[in-house]
């Protein structure tokens, strides 16, 4: 599973034991290895612990981004902030690389 995740033998136990945390990239990884059932179970859960909103606040994904282990300093954040964005508002655009029709 180490290997999978793109991480240590040791990191990964380390997560086990509950001593550290997901990175960004690991949990990345982690998201890509589910099917789409699972990964539609795991959005509809993250949807019910988060109050409905029309449109959020950039500034609340730069948080959930901090507390999920990115910060500004990785040269993606920008860019990833954005794709959060654009998920909130489609949510059906995190399905579309495996349907193998990515949308202009």
């Amino acid at each position: 599973m180490a290997e999978r995740l793109r991480i240590t033998s040791r990191a990964y136990g380390d997560l086990e034991r509950e001593q550290y945390r997901f990175s960004a990239i690991a949990r990345l990884f982690l998201l890509l290895m589910l099917n789409a059932d699972e990964l539609n179970a795991f959005l509809k859960g993250f949807r019910k612990r988060s109050p409905p909103k029309n449109t959020p606040d950039i500034s609340e994904i730069f948080t959930l981004l901090y507390q999920l282990g990115l910060t500004a300093n990785y040269t993606g954040f920008f860019h990833t902030s954005y794709a959060v964005y654009l998920a909130t508002q489609q949510p059906d655009r995190l399905l579309w690389w495996q349907n193998g029709c990515i949308q202009k």
